[in-house]
């Protein structure tokens, strides 16, 4: 009788060096060395016959999660990912917002968890230009934030929710609606009350699309499947009005010399993602570190480096991986698990005590105006226009949905958080921004909690119909 022994070691010293491919095909052909002949060669091929079966299950779950590269998917970043389309990455948000909020209302601690975000650390930047934790936080994280931004962008405008016309038309309809109806109810508020003023008429044109999509994901079975991409689709057009308004609105005094270094930066930031990128994008570090110092030195909000960057880098690498996907894929917890509640915490450490007296009440417009514009004419906005382009025949609602789900889909995108607190931070000052700050967060919730009320009201889905297709993006990747 033949010893398996040796030829097990062999199989697995060939298997450790990559040199079996594929791997069933060299079980199957090692076979006859490995199983012994006489009365044992039944129960032997038994087994073998039941462990190839196992080991191809176990290949076939593997091969669900493999990467575009070929290398195995940690199955820790599908897992991350999941929890936070489920939600996660809202509670995180909403949980460190309020313990900023708590901390800097608490007496102990109010001076010193505002002092502490406020302290200059780091190298000074150019002529004494130094940061403080909160500028390093809101200057250079979230660049790293909008990076993830441009990447989704980029995905959904390539081959996504917005790669077809027919299907983004109406989407993007509801999108301008939410847009401009927001600043026009921002507008009437302050031009009737005492005191108005136009600086924060672009705030709540904003969504969080992070914050919609995990409030959307606890009740994504009582919606239909076009909701799914319609939302994204509408999240997404916001974000591109928004990176909009920031470079061009909030632009300070601006230095030529570095201008022209931010657009060398950039073309040679260009000129890398022409050539592809093939494992790696960290080739891109270089020339958008320095596209983001320059961006700050020349006057134009730094964090645009970010979103610059991420349209630099190629869909597909040369050998024909999926960079951005892979990107979008490792970036997400990055952001929702570190960034996003970072940020949270640094800009919303709000002294409400100190939002009384006359300095609040020339305050109080701006908030009332963002509030009631996030509230109000997001809704108002998103169902009004969708309404509208579907009674004049320009578009028609995606299968399956109705005017309910679109009214919900308007809820939904009254939650502007994150994108909300980084145009206040650059537009308003001192107790307005604190008070709006408060605002914001206030109506934040509230939409939250009245889309979440409206979808619990909704009947569980018949999974029957989740074959129904809704064109290009629709559902996960």
């Amino acid at each position: 009788m033949r010893r398996p022994g040796f030829a097990l070691v062999l199989l697995t010293l060939l298997s450790a060096c990559r040199c079996l491919s594929p791997p069933a095909l060299s079980l199957y052909s090692l076979r006859a060395v490995c199983v012994p002949t006489g009365p044992c060669r039944q129960g032997v091929v038994s087994r073998f016959a039941s462990g190839r079966t196992h080991a191809s299950n176990r290949l076939a779950r593997a091969s669900v999660a493999l990467d575009t590269t070929g290398r195995g998917a940690p199955d820790v970043l599908d897992s991350l990912n999941n929890k936070l389309d489920n939600g996660l990455g809202s509670a995180l948000l909403l949980g460190a917002a309020g313990s900023s909020m708590s901390l800097a209302n608490w007496p102990n601690t109010a001076s010193s968890w505002i002092g502490f975000w406020r302290k200059a650390v780091g190298p000074s930047i150019g002529g004494g230009h130094s940061l403080s934790i909160q500028g390093w936080v809101n200057e250079g994280l979230m660049s790293l934030f909008f990076f993830y931004v441009g990447l989704e962008i980029k995905k959904e405008l390539a081959e996504g929710s917005l790669a077809s016309p027919k299907q983004a038309l109406l989407p993007c309809i509801a999108a301008v609606g939410g847009m401009v109806v927001p600043m026009a109810i921002y507008a009437l508020v302050n031009r009737a009350l005492p005191g108005g003023s136009m600086a924060g008429m672009t705030i709540p044109m904003a969504t969080d699309i992070a914050f919609a999509m995990g409030v959307f994901g606890l009740f994504r079975r009582r919606m239909p499947p076009a909701a799914e991409p319609f939302l994204l689709t509408l999240a997404t057009v916001d974000d591109i009005g928004a990176i909009v308004v920031i470079a061009v609105c909030f632009a300070g005094q601006l230095v030529p010399r570095y201008l022209f270094g931010a657009a060398m930066a950039l073309g040679f930031a260009l000129a890398l993602g022409q050539r592809g990128i093939r494992r790696s994008s960290r080739g891109l570090a270089a020339p958008a570190l320095a596209l983001w110092y320059c961006l700050l030195r020349g006057g134009l909000n730094a964090d645009m480096a970010g979103f610059l960057a991420a349209l630099c880098v190629p869909m597909r690498s040369p050998d024909g991986s999926q960079v951005v996907r892979r990107l979008i894929r490792r970036w997400s917890p990055v952001c929702g698990l570190v960034i996003l509640p970072l940020f949270a915490l640094v800009n919303c450490a709000v002294p409400l005590a100190g939002s009384r007296g006359s300095m609040a009440v020339s305050a109080w417009p701006v908030a009332a105006g963002v509030g009631l514009g996030l509230l109000l004419g997001k809704p108002l906005g998103i169902w009004g226009f969708s309404r509208m382009a579907v009674l004049s025949g320009v578009s028609a609602l995606p299968p399956g949905m109705d005017w309910r789900h679109l009214g919900v889909v308007g809820l939904l995108g009254s939650m502007g958080f994150t994108m909300c607190l980084f145009l206040i931070e650059n537009t308003l000052t001192s107790r307005t921004a604190e008070l709006t700050k408060a605002v914001m967060l206030l109506a934040s919730i509230l939409g939250a909690v009245l889309s979440a009320a409206s979808m619990r009201a909704f009947p569980l889905r018949d999974p029957a119909v989740d074959h129904i297709t809704v064109g290009p993006g629709d559902g996960k990747d």
